[in-house]
């Protein structure tokens, strides 16, 4: 069934060795279709065969649709005056649906070429951060047993700032950059406001006073 209608269809191919007339016919109608019928409604001609052979099938007020490029058709060629024919360029047609499928196969391509690279190249970046992330780790691990046995403060401290500025280097190497936002005009699209505060000055009104968190 296509749009509430049902379908039957057939095809009659030619017997002949070097081939011959092929016709393909399609029935549809409200009730069940059990077999053909040589009554036609609407007859496509793709070449002056098929109109000799299937014009007496013809019902009445019927339609011929035929390429003009390819052959000549008027109303003088039926016998009957209850014909109506069209002139419809079936080849172009047939041409434009043909690159129209193509060029969407290839566009279609692409999209998931294009979609494959970009998950393997996420899956590529990835390793690569997490490879370098697992260095800074060690980094931590090692500063938590050293700091186990240090009693000088001074020396974690400074232990803690060099993982922190091995930390940054590496983000930052990944193209990743801390964003300066205190003292700057406040933008809703970049900022996400906590609190509205008195500005200590003027000149710091409608402008970002301090970071909570840093993007």
């Amino acid at each position: 069934m296509r749009h509430g209608l049902l379908i039957f269809d057939y095809t009659e191919y030619s017997s002949l060795i070097r081939g011959g007339h092929n016709a393909y016919q399609v029935h549809a109608g409200k009730d069940r279709i059990y077999t053909i019928e040589s009554n036609v409604d609407i007859l496509v001609a793709l070449n002056k065969d098929a109109i000799i052979r299937h014009t007496d099938e013809l019902k009445s007020d019927s339609v011929v649709i035929y390429d003009g490029e390819n052959m000549k058709v008027t109303p003088d060629y039926f016998k009957r005056k209850d014909i109506r024919i069209y002139n419809i360029p079936l080849m172009k047609v047939a041409e434009a649906n043909d690159k129209y499928l193509r060029l969407y196969s290839e566009f279609d391509n692409y999209r998931k070429r294009t979609n494959k690279e970009k998950l393997e190249l996420i899956a590529t970046a990835s390793a690569g951060v997490l490879k370098d992330l697992i260095v800074v780790l060690d980094d931590f691990e090692r500063a938590i047993l050293n700091n186990e046995q240090v009693e000088d403060v001074q020396a974690i401290k400074d232990g803690v700032a060099l993982i922190h500025t091995k930390f940054k280097m590496t983000l930052e190497a990944k193209g990743l950059k801390q964003m300066q936002s205190k003292n700057e005009a406040f933008d809703p699209e970049l900022h996400e406001a906590i609190a509205n505060v008195p500005a200590p000055s003027d000149d710091l009104k409608g402008k970002v006073i301090d970071d909570v968190e840093k993007g």
